[in-house]
């Protein structure tokens, strides 16, 4: 939050996990009205210099903001600790604090797919 904040993005905590638990999405809000989702990228938690991984897990396309709720809140049913930032800026990703693999996120979470579809 502090780099996106810095970079004069609006960021605020939509819902607040567990302290030391529960995994860490980040609702970016692009201009146009759509949204970048990012969370946990599945594998290691860090890459090997000891930063974040993120996988977009919305997809290479931006999608309508209500479809993306349905997906975070399906996800909160199973993670009760799930945490939730919401950052509106150009793209989400400069402001994420790590790196964003590229990885197809159908193949990694069967839930994304009945959302967003193939």
């Amino acid at each position: 939050m502090r780099r996106a904040t810095s970079a004069g993005a609006f960021t605020a905590i939509v819902q607040k996990g567990h302290e030391a638990a529960g995994a860490v999405f980040v609702k970016a809000a692009l201009p146009d009205r759509t949204v970048r989702v990012f969370g946990p990228a599945p594998g290691p938690g860090t890459d090997d210099d000891g930063h974040p991984r993120w996988m977009c897990v919305t997809g290479a396309t931006p999608v309508a903001e209500m479809d993306a709720d349905t997906y975070l809140a399906r996800y909160a049913k199973s993670d009760p600790d799930l945490w939730i930032v919401e950052i509106e800026s150009g793209d989400g990703e400069a402001c994420l604090d790590g790196v964003v693999i590229d990885e197809t996120p159908a193949q990694t979470d069967p839930l994304i797919t009945q959302i967003f579809g193939p």
